[in-house]
């Protein structure tokens, strides 16, 4: 599976003219892989009121 991954942050490149979008989507890939951390265990999801998770 992980062969199969994409890093889609490395793949996002400006072309100059739309400064948002490639800005919305750097935000979405970046939480995406947070998200995949996660799922695989790399890391633990955070407490509720904004403290890191002890492992």
């Amino acid at each position: 599976m992980e062969g199969q991954m994409v890093d889609t942050i490395r793949s996002l490149k400006f072309d100059g003219k739309n400064f948002l979008a490639y800005k919305e989507g750097l935000k979405a890939a970046l939480r995406a892989r947070k998200c995949w951390k996660i799922l695989i265990g790399e890391e633990t999801k955070p407490e509720k009121d904004g403290t890191p998770a002890t492992k």
